[in-house]
């Protein structure tokens, strides 16, 4: 089993840098579809793990590849299968057609100096380096840093900035 997985895996990685074409993995991919059971199970998993996305994502071959894998998730659901192949199958699944992704949110734009601020209050400082963070904002020059959009409270998110807003005053 393992010395056909190590093949199938190298055939499909050969297709993926078109040393062998597409062609020759849809007919294996058919061929085991053709036999569902569990060792073509695996084996068809496998293809799907190393060069689906990229069948799935070439224009020549996106078709037949949609359909290999729908109607691989038709026998799935008809098919009495064990946990550990639907998983196999689930898994090779969203690996060629991963979930879509919701649109991260925007970082905050910020000026250099005040990232500087938050990284000495936010991750350096402690007990140990209270001097260091006490010099190093003392001396940054405060008429040109320009003041924060919203006040954050620091008492929630940083106990720690209390002590070292008194030791400033």
């Amino acid at each position: 089993m393992e010395t056909k997985q190590r093949n199938i895996r190298f055939q499909a990685e050969l297709v993926k840098f078109k040393l062998i074409k597409p062609f020759a993995i849809f007919k294996c991919l058919q061929t085991f579809m053709d036999d569902f059971a569990f060792q073509n199970i695996d084996l068809a998993c496998s293809i799907l793990e190393v060069c689906g996305r990229f069948l799935y994502r070439t224009q020549a071959t996106h078709e037949r590849t949609v359909n290999l894998i729908n109607a691989m998730l038709r026998i799935k659901q008809h098919k009495n299968l064990d946990a550990r192949y639907n998983t196999m199958i689930e898994n090779a699944y969203y690996v060629c057609r991963p979930p879509e992704q919701k649109a991260r949110a925007k970082r905050k734009e910020r000026p250099p100096v005040h990232d500087y601020i938050r990284h000495l209050i936010f991750t350096k400082l402690n007990k140990t380096n209270l001097d260091f963070v006490k010099k190093q904002l003392r001396k940054l020059h405060w008429p040109l840093v320009p003041p924060p959009a919203p006040p954050v409270p620091c008492s929630s998110s940083c106990p720690r900035a209390l002590s070292l807003a008194r030791s400033l005053s």
